[in-house]
């Protein structure tokens, strides 16, 4: 059921965006499920996604279960887009609470609070949004060092450390990241805005590092084709025979298999952050 659940998204993905991003997306998804699994987070709902997006992510999930899904969303485009899949609304997290006639027993935050400038006010209006008896929060963020990953990088901040610093903080500026923290500070800030932090993983391997970067290249033209045609070229692939693309599958199963490495892991190009609601 796994393997036929990741070869259906994965044939979604990369008809919708470059294989990169598609890579990121799948290791966060394939992730998610096997902690909501392990934590038995499988029954809590209904789930808020605060930042969904257009709410793809969401959208292998059987119907019955995306009436459950609530999302948030600063892009009235995007939002209008995720209704397609989940219940979303517009609301900027930083200024006020998500759905205020509801409460969440599970609260994800999917590579997005990053972007958040006023991050300690965002944590507290979820908080808000928090079901009173329990609640658990899944934060995905990037690491610290997930900008100086790869040979280019390495070498550089060895002979040229100058060069390899301002490349981080180009890369970061440019995915407009606020906060790229490592998992002690992100403990702090969880805990001054009521949260518990009960464990942390990292997210990525060497495998799907590779595999990021060797497509990398492409993400970029598919970005420039995207800012001007309004669609990622990868949407083309629908009218490609899924025979064709097996190969790209193929590689993107052996790079994904083991979504989850320790926290502390130099190939990990991401941190999930697992909380519980505390008391303010």
């Amino acid at each position: 059921m796994k393997n036929r659940f990741f070869i259906e998204s994965a044939f979604a993905y990369i008809r919708t965006v470059p294989i990169s991003l598609a890579i990121r997306e799948l290791n966060r998804l394939l992730a998610f499920k096997d902690i909501k699994k392990n934590y038995g987070f499988t029954n809590l709902n209904p789930i808020l996604d605060v930042g969904c997006g257009d709410g793809f992510w969401w959208q292998l999930q059987p119907e019955h279960e995306r009436e459950n899904i609530f999302g948030i969303d600063i892009s009235n485009t995007l939002v209008k887009e995720a209704n397609k899949y989940i219940n979303a609304e517009f609301c900027d997290i930083s200024k006020n609470r998500p759905f205020k006639d509801r409460n969440f027993p599970l609260i994800i935050g999917n590579c997005s609070l990053e972007h958040v400038e006023n991050i300690s006010t965002a944590l507290k209006n979820i908080h808000k949004s928090a079901a009173q008896k329990r609640c658990n929060l899944i934060l995905i963020v990037p690491t610290v060092h997930w900008a100086y990953q790869g040979y280019t990088q390495q070498f550089l901040l060895r002979k040229f450390p100058r060069v390899a610093m301002g490349i981080s903080g180009a890369l970061n500026g440019f995915f407009q990241h606020w906060h790229v923290y490592d998992y002690s500070v992100w403990e702090i800030i969880l805990q001054k805005t009521g949260w518990r932090v009960i464990d942390g993983y990292g997210l990525g391997n060497k495998k799907s590092e590779f595999l990021f970067r060797l497509f990398l290249p492409f993400a970029f033209i598919g970005f420039i084709f995207k800012s001007i045609i309004g669609f990622y070229p990868n949407k083309l692939f629908k009218f490609v025979p899924k025979i064709l693309l097996q190969p790209i599958i193929i590689l993107m199963e052996w790079a994904l298999k083991n979504p989850i490495v320790d926290k502390n892991d130099s190939s990990a190009y991401e941190l999930i952050i697992v909380a519980e609601k505390n008391r303010i």
